[in-house]
């Protein structure tokens, strides 16, 4: 618990090539679950390189494992090599409140639950003017920058490696449970379901933030975000998207969730349930438009696939292709569209509006 300073940039190469002193399970974290971490960091803007940490059965892994109110700030890791099992991150494994800012990490990070390229599980606290690089793997809940925001902020920072996971799987976080602002990812993310090129699965609030890599899975599958049951507003997606099932521009399924003021102009490339913005929508759209191209089989729409909630002040300027239920606006339509219209041009076989 006491308070800390690097002097200097660290080499840490010899954590992989001294097997003699470090054995092949490499740098040792520092805190772990009954031992945490609670004191302050300060790196001072110099790095620490070449980290090496291969601990695939150990949980809480990362420069630091587990932290509790700590404060980490102005450090910098370059080249990490770090493997873990569950809360796996660059940084830090698991982050209880405190803070983290202008930080860094660069490299590689895989686990298998909860895995970021920065930081792997933080509750509360906050993150600012941070980012990763680098590419980041595991199977469940995983993020280019934190694999879970369990309440807090996210603010002013970003990611920019490839994410690759099974499900739960964001281009900057996996799982949001609370604020995200003034951030963005552009890296290519890839698994299986509800994966999204900023976040996979958000519950919280995510605001002038951005993502540009492309997205590819199955089901539940967003330019911005895979599932979204809270907030969204004022922010936008530009990569292409591919999938089969709750495919979208922005967000593949919207559950009871609010869209406003957000946009998507990436192309989309789907099965069933495509939308330029959205591919199943049962929640609130509004002020919100898509742009650029969807191409599908059924239920496809230049804005919203499958709409069973309320659609408002919105227009799509797609070009749409399909089968069957093809629209320019929506594919399918159950619920409400109010003061909004569709401009592209919309090539189908039965079931086809403008």
């Amino acid at each position: 618990n006491g308070k800390y300073e690097l002097g200097r940039n660290i080499d840490a190469g010899v954590t992989k090539t001294d097997i003699t002193n470090w054995g092949t399970t490499g740098f040792n974290p520092i805190g772990n679950a009954s031992n945490n971490f609670n004191g302050t960091f300060d790196g001072l803007g110099f790095t620490i390189s070449n980290l090496y940490i291969n601990r695939p059965t150990q949980s809480y892994v990362g420069l630091f494992g587990y932290s509790n109110n700590a404060t980490i700030i102005n450090i910098g890791l370059n080249n990490v090599d770090i493997t873990g099992k569950d809360y796996v991150g660059g940084l830090l494994g698991y982050k209880y409140g405190g803070t983290i800012s202008n930080s860094y990490a660069t490299g590689s990070v895989s686990g298998t639950h909860t895995v970021g390229g920065l930081l792997g599980y933080k509750y509360g606290g906050t993150i600012s003017n941070s980012y990763a690089t680098g590419s980041v793997s595991g199977t469940h809940t995983v993020g280019g920058l934190i694999g879970i925001n369990d309440s807090g902020t996210i603010s002013n920072s970003y990611a920019s490696g490839s994410v690759n996971g099974d499900y739960y799987v964001g281009g900057l976080v996996g799982n949001n449970f609370g604020t995200i602002s003034n951030s963005y990812s552009s890296g290519s993310v890839n698994g299986e379901l509800y994966l999204g090129g900023l976040v996979g699965s958000n519950h919280g609030t995510i605001s002038n933030s951005y993502s540009s890599g492309s997205v590819n899975g199955q089901s539940g599958v967003g330019g911005l975000v895979g599932l979204n049951y809270a907030i969204i507003t004022k922010s936008n997606s530009s990569g292409t998207v591919n999938g089969d099932f709750d495919i979208g521009g922005l967000v593949g399924f919207n559950e009871n969730g609010t869209i406003s003021n957000s946009y998507a102009t990436g192309n989309v490339n789907g099965q069933n349930r495509v939308g330029g913005l959205v591919g199943i929508n049962i929640g609130t759209i509004s002020n919100s438009y898509s742009s650029g191209t969807v191409i599908g089989k059924f239920v496809v729409g230049g804005l919203v696939g499958y709409n069973d909630g309320t659609i408002e002040n919105s227009y799509a300027t797609e070009t749409v292709s399909g089968t069957s239920f093809v629209g320019g606006l929506v594919g399918n339509n159950f619920g409400t569209i109010s003061k909004s219209n569709s401009s592209g041009s919309v090539n189908g076989q039965s079931g086809v509006g403008g």
